[in-house]
């Protein structure tokens, strides 16, 4: 009834028939995965091992904005969604893709980071929005990551697109002239990263070498200036 709806998933949670029934009409399902990317340049480390994918975006009002950006839309935890023909003349736009190296993997039980039979291939659809124009306008929305829109230092750092994704996704489906947003940028310090060797290195300068030096030009200058 000219309603927009957005389903926010997440690995682990159970089938609801009545809500698959309905995401089908729209052209839409849940694959009750986890998605696991195998591409370097498609993912972020995490303290679990398993690679955090990193959405490859696709071109759509919400995404204007930030289709060019360098920053990451990082995607936690991710179930994939797959897409067909909407049941009810709507346009199912896919919005955030993975690599070709990525695979969902069904049996979340299991720990091994390999793909198996019976797993999803990739490129995997992790992010979908299916709608209707006209006089019968409405929308369906789907994000495979509950984690990607709750984690707050992924939505409110510059550093991701989190943020600016989820903030022009509420104000495309809310009608707004302002969609296709972004954040003002938030100037913060950059963080230095060293190796052992380079701290270590680092160190004997500050500490010894630089002294030493000074030193020495300090009595050169001082002979020089008793010669005179």
């Amino acid at each position: 009834k000219g309603g927009k709806f957005v389903l926010v998933a997440s690995p682990g949670m159970q089938p609801m028939e009545r809500l698959d029934a309905y995401l089908g009409e729209w052209g839409l399902a849940l694959n009750y995965d986890y998605v696991i990317e195998n591409d370097e340049n498609s993912s972020l480390a995490s303290g679990s091992d398993v690679p955090i994918p990193v959405a490859r975006i696709e071109e759509h009002t919400i995404t204007q904005k930030i289709l060019d950006a360098k920053s990451p839309l990082a995607l936690p935890d991710t179930m994939s969604v797959s897409v067909s023909n909407p049941k009810n003349n709507a346009s199912v736009t896919k919005l955030l893709m993975s690599s070709e190296k990525a695979f969902g993997k069904k049996n979340l039980n299991d720990i091994e980071l390999v793909k198996k039979e019976g797993d999803l291939e990739g490129p995997l659809c992790m992010g979908a929005i299916s709608e209707k124009m006209g006089s019968d306008s409405a929308a369906v929305m789907v994000i495979g990551s509950l984690s990607a829109v709750e984690i707050g230092q992924l939505v409110t750092e510059s550093a991701f697109l989190n943020g600016d994704f989820m903030l022009n996704t509420i104000s495309y489906l809310a009608g707004s002239t302002e969609s296709g947003s972004i954040r003002a940028k938030q100037i913060s310090p950059e963080i230095m990263t060293m190796t052992q060797n380079q701290v270590v290195v680092s160190m004997l300068v500050l500490q010894y070498v630089l002294p030493v030096i000074i030193i020495i030009i300090g009595l050169v200058v001082w002979l020089r200036r008793r010669n005179k």
